[in-house]
């Protein structure tokens, strides 16, 4: 082989080199878009698998199988209510899906981090963990001590960045505060409160289109170690109990919210951004925790807020899939839970929505996972959209209102603005045998006074054509109140620049 051809290989390796360089950039530039539409607009859904316990697994089936980073299957038990009904494998795809094995700094920089990120550049922002009783959501959210959860190593990730994003950004976070809410029983709480001997509930309302909680404490944070003692405070507070299927399981939803507030200039108020991170008590059956008397109304109440929620979901994607005809009223009024998503559902302006789905791989539990995971495949499909209409709407937009109802669109027309319908005139009902007469209101006396001669004869003249004698209403006793008003109306449909005509 000559220099030649050694040169014409060469060139043709670095085309190729070339060539799989821009495919790859293109490649990181459609993901990154993917990315960015999927972080604005569509919830994110992830999937974490917790370990089996060592006693049950060596007598476990593998239930679910994890196909890719983004696939699992869902294999039935003999033994579940799935297999006797289909007994056919169902398969889902999810944004990502973590294994048994995924450390706690790994879900977090995966989930949390970015939603973080877009709160420290002004766009609210929520985490929650969902799931059946004992599946892991308590683990995931606040951890341990020796591994910290999603919630611990945000509060750090914050405190971290705020010194040095002061230096770099032109509109830094000034201050950072939090709210701790607890759902109980249908009943909202702050866990942030002085510990009382019975509770105040709180009142959740709509404030200019943002959700707010009447009377909740909120706690400035300028170091971690407060934000650590709220969170210690908070766990005190909280409601658990013991459960056939859990030690320690959790009675009610828990909200924790960081409130980081931005300083636009010395004139301007404060504008805040949010990121609520939830770890909603898991979904039970009575039959399989033993709960009974208050352990059963609890449960009865997490179910139906859990089920609600759901709900919700599953009618806002209906409304996004139908045309505005047949839109359904989003039920976000019906559970205090689902009232607190709503602004992060279908606010002005959300951030990013991040769903992590705890699934217990135990085939004892495989109905109950199945329906989770059914509606967080329901969940991924939700496309969120801004709630309010602007002035000139594109028209490809679609846009909501605080219900999750498609609002219409409205055109803008060139036409002249039609003639606004004139009121009727004032009526005399006093009746004296079988005659009504008009009297004019003062307010058309003064505004008689005030038109020139020429226009008050021209409008005379076009009255006079139309309006009949007095007379004549007179000479028929037998006339009714409604014929008399629909003919004084005629008058006034006959002339349609003001009321002068008329006595």
């Amino acid at each position: 082989m000559d220099a030649s051809d050694d040169e014409r290989v060469g060139e043709a390796a670095a085309e190729e080199a070339a060539a799989e360089e821009e495919v790859a950039e293109e490649e990181a530039a459609a993901a990154e878009a993917e990315a960015e539409q999927q972080d604005g607009h569509k919830v994110q859904i992830v999937i974490r698998l917790r370990p089996l316990e060592a006693p049950a697994a060596a007598d476990e089936s593998e239930c679910f199988r994890v196909l890719s980073d983004v696939a699992l299957l869902a294999q039935p038990p003999k033994t579940s209510q799935a297999y006797r009904s289909t007994g056919t494998a169902t398969s889902f795809r999810f944004s990502r899906i973590f294994r048994e094995q995924t450390q706690q700094t790994e879900l977090f920089e995966a989930t949390t981090r970015p939603v973080l990120d877009a709160a420290l550049r002004g766009r609210s922002g929520l985490v929650f963990a969902y799931g059946v009783t004992n599946s892991g959501k308590t683990y995931t959210i606040s951890g341990t001590s020796d591994a910290p959860g999603v919630l611990p190593q945000a509060l750090q990730y914050v405190m971290d960045e705020l010194p040095r994003r002061r230096e770099g950004d032109a509109q830094p976070v000034t201050r950072v505060a939090a709210t701790y809410l607890e759902i109980y029983n249908e009943n909202v709480y702050d866990l942030l409160s002085p510990a009382l001997r019975r509770r105040r509930a709180l009142r959740v309302q709509d404030c200019e289109g943002k959700i707010q909680v009447r009377g909740a404490v909120e706690k400035p944070i300028r170091t971690l170690e407060e934000g650590l003692e709220l969170l210690e405070m908070g766990r005190r507070h909280k409601q658990v109990a013991e459960t056939n299927c859990n030690s320690d399981s959790s009675r009610s939803h828990c909200v924790f919210t960081l409130h980081l507030y931005q300083q636009v200039s010395r004139f301007a108020s404060e504008l805040r951004s949010k990121v609520s991170i939830v770890d909603l008590a898991g979904s039970e059956r009575g039959s399989k925790t033993g709960a009974t008397g208050l352990r059963m109304q609890e449960a009865s109440k997490i179910n139906g807020s859990l089920m609600n929620l759901m709900r919700c979901l599953e009618t806002l994607r209906w409304n996004q899939q139908h045309p505005p005809s047949l839109q359904k009223m989003v039920p976000f009024r019906e559970s205090k839970l689902a009232r607190l998503f709503q602004e992060n559902l279908v606010g002005d302006d959300h951030g990013p929505l991040v769903m992590i789905v705890a699934v217990n791989p135990s085939s004892h539990e495989f109905d109950e996972t199945l329906r989770t995971l059914k509606y967080s495949a329901v969940a991924r499909e939700l496309v969120r959209t801004r709630t309010s209409i602007p002035r000139k709407a594109a028209p490809s937009a679609t846009f909501y209102d605080l219900d999750g109802r498609l609002k219409k669109r409205r055109r803008l027309s060139t036409e002249a603005p039609p003639v606004p319908q004139l009121p009727r005139p004032a009526v005399d009902r006093r009746v004296s045998g079988a005659k009504i007469s008009a009297v004019p209101s003062p307010t058309r006396v003064k505004t008689k006074q005030r038109v020139s001669e020429s226009s008050h004869r021209r409008h005379r003249s076009i009255g006079s054509a139309a309006k009949p004698k007095t007379a004549e209403m007179a000479t028929s006793p037998m006339e009714s109140q409604r014929e008399v008003a629909e003919r004084n109306l005629h008058w006034v449909s006959s002339c349609k620049i003001c009321y002068l005509c008329l006595p």
